[in-house]
């Protein structure tokens, strides 16, 4: 996801400078430096997240009382909140949103092809928020789950990858890797 927002910015980054310099009458050689508008317009992403984030938890609590806490209908909201958490990088609530999500898909919604794929993401960005708060051990195991759910072979290699860095964070790759 980080990726993702590093190459919308950097796609738009040039002329973001262009046109700004030339809304504000500037010349080539006096434009915005790029990292100040970087800071910029990631400040600007990040108030959208917000005001997105409170939104979704509106409609969380609308879906919940309504439907109940654990329920199917609860699952758009909470799980466009948990990538929310992640983008804020608030790792602790995203792990919690991401558990939750999991367990509705595994318990309330039948073992389909589209399921197996969105249980593999979900445990997948759980290993992430573990890998990112140094609880390497937890993220392996979520990373193992994340496999076990994925048909796409570039998956388990993003999971491999993601393994040996925790595998890296615990010092013992046999371990990270399953050798």
């Amino acid at each position: 996801m980080k990726i993702l927002f590093s190459i919308i910015i950097a796609a738009t980054l040039s002329c973001a400078v262009v046109l700004r310099a030339h809304s504000q009458g500037l010349s080539r050689d006096e434009e915005i430096p790029k990292d100040v508008l970087m800071r910029q317009m990631q400040a600007q992403y990040l108030r959208k997240i917000d005001k997105v984030d409170l939104m979704q938890r509106k409609v969380l609590g609308y879906q919940e009382s309504k439907y109940g806490v654990n329920s199917v209908e609860t699952l758009p909201p909470l799980e466009s909140l948990a990538w929310m958490s992640m983008e804020q990088q608030d790792f602790k609530e995203a792990e919690n949103l991401y558990r939750r999500v999991i367990k509705i898909r595994k318990e309330l919604l039948p073992m389909s092809d589209e399921n197996s794929k969105e249980l593999a993401v979900s445990y997948f960005t759980l290993g992430d928020s573990y890998l990112y708060r140094s609880r390497y051990a937890r993220a392996i195991a979520s990373y193992d789950e994340s496999m076990s759910f994925a048909a796409d072979p570039g998956h388990c290699g993003d999971t491999l990858c993601r393994k040996g860095i925790a595998g890296e964070g615990l010092k013992n790759y046999e371990k990270a890797l399953g050798f």
